[in-house]
């Protein structure tokens, strides 16, 4: 059975992720709305899209938070772009059970902080 994750924010949109989803490289994670956790998971090693380190963001959502966890057994390295920026203009790499806090700006996605969850 899926686990439903849901989150309300001040807006008032409600996220639900019930899914992990699974990166290849290359691939863009996928968030189009405000929401508690996202996990992911990869079959290696892999980085993600170097254009569009997540699915772009809609206006409405400006001041949404995620949380993204790696649930799998590889790294996957999160590319900073022009639709990611993280802290010192470097790419975070996810390892096993690693996590990171992000931010919509409603154009774009931010690196609030990482989490380490061990």
């Amino acid at each position: 059975a899926n686990n439903l994750i849901a989150s309300l924010t001040e807006n008032g949109f409600i996220g639900i992720n019930p899914d992990t989803q699974t990166i290849a490289g290359g691939n863009s994670i996928a968030i189009n709305a405000c929401s508690g956790l996202k996990r992911i998971t990869s079959a290696g090693n892999v980085i993600t899209s170097t254009t569009n380190t997540f699915t772009t963001p809609a206006s409405t959502n400006s001041g949404c938070l995620s949380s993204v966890c790696n649930v799998g057994n590889f790294t996957i390295t999160l590319d900073n772009n022009v639709n990611f920026f993280s802290a010192g203009a470097a790419d975070v790499a996810l390892g096993p059970n690693d996590c990171v806090q992000i931010g919509s700006s409603g154009t774009a996605w931010y690196q609030l902080a990482p989490v380490s969850v061990n």
